[in-house]
């Protein structure tokens, strides 16, 4: 293994191919109309990322998750796709439950709604492009720096052991700081992030609680009409024995 040959495996090690949300229709798309276009961006990359796939059972899955929101009917938004994409990506390093809290942080966090989730995952594929650049650099600065000869098999295999303990790093230090992300949106001092979920739960508690009290308010209604027609006086006496004899 010489220093040429290894600049080609580092450049196809992170030669994969990433959907930008431009390249995502605007109009719904059905599953096997969203599988397709991934797959077929999947090709522009590297032969050992042929494998990262997006299947419909996947897609079941991070429904059930919660990592993607409820569709209605067979198709699914640019939204729902771009949900998708992310999760397809983060689930490499991160668990499924990592993944909805990064994404729910991420809402959370952004409390006057003005940047969406798209451009969010454009920054992602931003940071990925720099990042295919910076690796490789790394790579060769981690072999340099412990002198090792990359044509001599045991120093090769001590490179590939470093650059394994790196990433396992790297991986360690992204969830502790989520871990010490997920307490905190980082506003005003607020003790605790409330999760997207969290504030649907409380819209449908808030939702539930005012169709409640219409139905209080309706329900009292009618006790008052009934109250109000049994209340009327009977006819007098006399009245109801005129009644009686033009009978």
């Amino acid at each position: 293994m010489n220093i040429d040959n290894l600049q080609m495996i580092l450049a196809d090690a992170v030669n994969d191919s990433d959907l930008s949300c431009k390249e995502i229709p605007a109009i719904d798309l059905y599953l096997d109309q969203i599988v397709n276009l991934i797959s077929d961006k999947n090709k522009e990359g590297s032969e050992r990322f042929s494998d990262r796939v997006l299947t419909k059972t996947m897609i079941n899955n991070y429904s059930k998750a919660g990592l993607i929101s409820p569709v209605k009917g067979k198709k699914y938004s640019k939204e729902q796709i771009v949900q998708m994409l992310f999760t397809n990506s983060l689930k490499n390093v991160l668990s499924m439950s990592e993944i909805k809290k990064t994404i729910d942080l991420l809402v959370c966090c952004n409390k006057d709604g003005n940047v969406g989730l798209e451009n969010y995952y454009e920054k992602y594929l931003g940071m990925k492009e720099s990042n295919r650049q910076l690796c490789p650099q790394i790579t060769v600065k981690l072999i340099e720096d412990n002198k090792y000869d990359i044509e001599n098999n045991i120093d090769y295999l001590l490179a590939i052991l470093g650059i394994v303990s790196l990433a396992d790093y790297f991986k360690s230090i992204a969830r502790a700081m989520l871990e010490a992300m997920s307490g905190s949106c980082g506003n005003d001092g607020e003790n605790a992030a409330q999760t997207a979920d969290e504030q649907k739960e409380q819209k449908k508690k808030k939702q539930d609680k005012k169709a409640a009290s219409k139905d209080e308010v309706s329900a009292d209604e009618n006790v008052s009409e009934v109250t109000s027609q049994s209340d009327e006086p009977d006819a007098p006496e006399a009245e109801k024995t005129d009644n009686k004899d033009q009978g």
